[in-house]
């Protein structure tokens, strides 16, 4: 005997959810979006070459600079620069003590050590600078250097400005 034909029936579809279809015009741009931004910020993350590099570290030492004098005013502690040839950081006096110690402000409480072969000197040889009026802040300048590149920090007791600073000059120091 034969057996009855089944009729063909269609296959079963299953549902399709939405992530399962690929990605729509939308999404792709926003992918593209977030690549171009991050290569964006990967380029101006590596600076105009070295010249760049020694003018982003003479402006942040400026503007640690400023925010040191600032500090100093406001909270009425007695703050100084302390300069080493490849180093800087903050310090502060002690209570009733004579001498300076490192201080725990923040944004100032860490030693920042300068790239490479970039050095720093002081105007007058002088390693420890007051920024405020009470410790005998005159005023001072500060040379960066990392071989041709020369940038000066000049600080008048109130406000730091930085600028391009001329060849070596005898001694380390500034004119």
């Amino acid at each position: 005997m034969m057996e009855p034909s089944t009729p063909c029936l269609p296959a079963k579809r299953m549902p399709t959810v939405a992530g399962q279809r690929g990605m729509t015009l939308i999404e792709m741009i926003v992918v593209l979006a977030i690549i171009g931004i991050s290569a964006s910020a990967a380029v101006l993350s590596l600076g105009a070459g070295q010249n760049g590099n020694d003018q982003a570290e003479a402006r942040r030492l400026m503007h640690r600079i400023q925010l040191g004098a600032d500090t100093a005013m406001i909270s009425g502690r007695a703050l100084a620069l302390s300069i080493a040839p490849h180093s800087y950081s903050f310090v502060e006096r002690g209570d009733g003590a004579s001498g300076w110690k490192a201080t725990t402000l923040p944004g100032l409480a860490e030693t920042l050590v300068l790239p490479g072969n970039t050095t720093l000197s002081t105007d007058a040889g002088v390693m420890v600078l007051p920024l405020n009026g009470d410790d005998g802040a005159q005023g001072f300048a500060i040379n960066l250097a990392n071989g041709p590149n020369h940038w000066t920090i000049n600080f008048d007791g109130a406000k730091a400005r930085m600028g391009v600073a001329g060849p070596h000059w005898p001694n380390g120091g500034m004119p």
